[in-house]
């Protein structure tokens, strides 16, 4: 799936019902993001773990029962360690219940259109009605991306060490692709080994690889970061001095929960340097959050 536009790139069975496994914790972590953005919670919150979540099976933060860790530290174990516990402990804080939150789990889904899912737990461990589609995965990868583009980034961070124990993201891709950004693995014995992965990289408008351009060519790049009254313009000024006199025209767009706004850049390119030179130039900036 292409994030800009949501058309579909390629398919295979992408409707076929299938275990999910640990990319459960996608949508664990959006309804988290949600949370988040409302207010209902904070990162410096205390969360005290309750013996359900300490004793959950496979992969694991390790937090210990009835200790009190920070709603930030949980996300990280649930993004990049994986963490059942992490998972279990996070839900029963916001919904007083993994139950509770699976309701919501599912009215996001719902929400989304994801139309083939069904989440009964917060972990992806297997149980009869807990299923997906590739589909609805892509779906939800792309919100994950577009509407919560901050937290996205814990996506891509290779390692978190909690309680004296480092453990790496089990995405090997983020070593292997420097254009991968995330998304998120799964395994269990019954869903066999899952994966829903993101690359960005520089596409032409008829989606051609870099690699592949013929220049001069029409060009799109999109940027994002915190909605201000600025942030079309520090955009344009980024991109106009690698500009040779092409004409350009910008689409800025706020997001429909009102707190990013993504800008959207079209010229003609002349050069893959060009190209390069822009790019670096925008991914270079702090109050750029993501660039595609």
């Amino acid at each position: 799936m292409d994030f800009n536009s949501g058309r579909i790139v390629a398919e295979d069975n992408a409707h076929m019902r299938v275990e999910p496994a640990s990319l459960t914790k996608m949508m664990t972590e959006y309804v988290v993001a949600a949370e988040l953005q409302q207010g209902t919670i904070k990162p410096s919150d205390l969360v005290t773990v309750s013996e359900k979540a300490w004793r959950m099976e496979g992969s694991r933060m390790f937090i210990e029962v009835n200790k009190k860790v920070t709603v930030d530290d949980l996300i990280k174990g649930l993004v990049i360690q994986s963490g059942n516990d992490a998972a279990v402990a996070l839900a029963e804080h916001i919904a007083g219940s993994e139950e509770g939150f699976v309701s919501l789990m599912n009215n996001f889904a719902r929400a989304l259109g994801m139309t083939g899912t069904n989440f009964t737990n917060s972990t992806g461990l297997p149980e009869p009605d807990h299923y997906t589609t590739a589909a609805d995965m892509a779906i939800l990868a792309r919100a994950v991306i577009g509407d919560y583009p901050s937290e996205y980034r814990l996506y891509s961070v290779k390692e978190f060490t909690y309680a004296g124990i480092r453990q790496q993201n089990r995405n090997k891709l983020l070593w292997r692709d420097s254009s991968v950004d995330g998304l998120k693995t799964g395994h269990t014995e019954s869903a066999g080994y899952c994966l829903v992965a993101s690359a960005a990289t520089l596409m032409t408008e008829d989606n051609r690889a870099d690699t592949l351009f013929e220049f001069p060519c029409d060009f799109s790049i999109k940027a994002m970061g915190l909605a201000s009254d600025d942030f079309r313009s520090l955009v344009e000024e980024l991109v106009v001095p690698h500009l040779q006199g092409e004409k350009l025209s910008t689409v800025s767009k706020i997001s429909s929960k009102g707190s990013y706004e993504s800008v959207t850049i079209s010229f003609t390119a002349t050069s893959k340097t060009q190209l390069d030179a822009i790019y670096l130039s925008l991914t270079g900036h702090e109050r750029l959050l993501y660039v595609l």
